[in-house]
């Protein structure tokens, strides 16, 4: 868990402390296997099988996916360990707390602006310029969320070299459709309302053989069922919605490329997928009915792309999760210490660096290397 929140240690040494225990090499292995070939060695059971490939698929990868084996252990631990936070009055406000923190110390905040280049002199980042609005010059640094694919065309003077790795990043070949809804009364589960008490809720295959099929049928298209997962966040935190009221959160995993016509159809048939969700949901919800949803939002995997460069086609963790990509590989080996070999003082965060997408507080390891470049103690300044 601590490799969550400090920077990566370098790949080849951590395989090769590894590499001298017993225990390492075991760790070593799992790292390499695909979620199914650990899950079908520990557990007999279609249903406990079903369950930790679900989990892993949390990751909008497939459990036969070589590399997906640590999921097992990093999401059932991280949960078990912290469970899921819910941000009263809305994961806005998380935002609005960092703001309210930036300020308090004499930051400024500019919103609605695009970043266009990190201008750079002498080899060490002084600033960067906003579109319309000037260039915004930087005392000590300048930290960036540069998707791997802009990074050419924002920061000049990159060796070519590493502009060419990070051209040839891969993105993940799942994305995310998901509806916002706001409704008359809480969501009643045929199953008996302990299921509310769940703050994720994965309508999981009957079988895990469905469950893997599911992740095959996506690579050519649309699949013959969904894999659901829903919440309402207004039954952990009431100030969601008015009194007896409540909201819904639900998401399916679908393709980029619409087979109807390629990633812009997205705008014409979204709400129609959005109707075939539900509709899937219905038989496990007793009130899932069009009566009940007052209004929804939906955001299709194209969307998402237009929300923030981040998501490029839709990827929310900003690039694949695959093997060659994580740790201090992520996302290429000459960015994965949060740094631009040649340009100093440009340091790199968000959903394509260690160690993925979420909100793990990652921008923590990217502080620490910035305070170890300006001779800052972190954990004095961080508390620990």
């Amino acid at each position: 868990m601590g490799t969550f929140y400090s920077p990566p240690a370098p790949v080849g040494a951590g395989f090769a402390m590894m590499d001298q225990s017993p225990e390492g090499r075991e760790f070593m292995a799992l790292m390499q296997k695909s979620a199914t070939e650990v899950i079908c060695e520990l557990f007999e059971h279609d249903r406990v099988r079903t369950h930790f490939g679900r989990l892993v698929g949390e990751n909008l990868a497939s459990p036969d996916e070589k590399g997906t084996a640590i999921g097992i252990y990093v999401f059932a631990g991280f949960m078990e360990a912290y469970g899921l936070g819910c941000p009263v009055g809305g994961s806005g406000q998380l935002t609005a707390a960092l703001v309210a923190s930036i300020e308090d110390r004499g930051g400024k905040v500019v919103a609605e602006k695009d970043v266009t280049r990190v201008v750079v002199k002498d080899g060490r980042a002084t600033g960067v310029e906003v579109a319309g609005d000037g260039v915004y010059e930087a005392k000590e640094g300048v930290i960036g969320a540069i998707h791997p694919h802009d990074l050419g065309k924002m920061v000049e003077g990159v060796d070519p070299r590493i502009v060419k790795g990070a051209d040839r990043v891969a993105l993940s070949e799942n994305g995310c459709i998901t509806i916002h809804a706001a409704l008359n009364e809480p969501l009643r589960f045929k199953a008996g309302p302990h299921v509310n008490k769940g703050y994720m809720i994965d309508m999981v295959p009957a079988t895990f053989n469905e469950l893997r099929r599911f992740f095959d049928e996506l690579k050519y298209g649309f699949p013959n069922s969904s894999l659901l997962g829903l919440g309402s966040p207004s039954g952990h935190d009431p100030s969601r919605a008015p009194a007896g009221k409540a909201t819904m959160h639900m998401w399916d995993y679908v393709p980029y490329e619409h087979p109807a016509g390629g990633h812009d159809a997205w705008d014409g048939k979204k709400l129609e997928h959005a109707e075939t969700m539900i509709e899937r949901a219905q038989p496990y919800i007793e009130n899932l009915t069009k009566e009940n949803i007052i209004a929804m939002h939906v955001d299709s995997p194209l969307d998402m792309e237009r929300t923030s460069s981040s998501f490029r086609k839709g990827d929310i963790h900003g690039v694949a999760p695959a093997m060659h990509q994580m740790g201090a590989h992520r996302p290429t080996p000459d960015l994965g210490q949060l740094t631009v070999p040649g340009v100093e003082r440009l340091y790199l965060v968000g959903p394509f660096m260690a160690p993925g997408g979420g909100v793990f507080g990652a921008g923590r390891a990217s502080a620490i290397r910035m305070c170890d470049d300006l001779k800052i103690d972190f954990a004095k300044v961080a508390g620990g």
